[in-house]
């Protein structure tokens, strides 16, 4: 993820310049009963927010990832909601307007994800 190849490709794609060898990863587990709450990933050089899935959800079982529609920058309600899908690559610009969150997980399943950030 971090090679020049695939940092050029996610620049083409996201209209963004990024530097190569510069993103953030980490690992998550979410399980029953787990969330994360509404934020924005708003900090330094974080362009691009990426999740990269590693298990798979059905809508029921929770544990989606919720994009919020934004009013004068502030969260109103969710918009999109993207259920995990293995080997599945969710992205989305980072800005004033990306409030996200992690819906709480269910149902007994494991939500497996790298997640992290592209750098400009």
């Amino acid at each position: 993820m971090a090679s020049t190849e695939f940092t050029s490709y996610i620049s083409y794609i996201t209209s963004t310049t990024l530097k190569p060898r510069h993103l953030d990863a980490s690992g998550t587990l979410y399980e029953d009963t787990d969330y994360l709450l509404c934020h924005d990933d708003r900090l330094d050089t974080r362009t691009i927010a990426y999740f990269y899935y590693l298990s798979s959800l059905e809508k029921n079982d929770g544990g989606g990832l919720n994009l919020f529609e934004c009013k004068n920058s502030v969260p109103v309600r969710i918009g999109k909601t993207i259920t995990p899908v293995f080997n599945t690559l969710a992205l989305f610009l980072v800005s004033k307007h990306s409030f996200h969150e992690v819906a709480e997980v269910v149902r007994d399943v494991q939500r497996l994800a790298l997640s992290g950030w592209f750098h400009d």
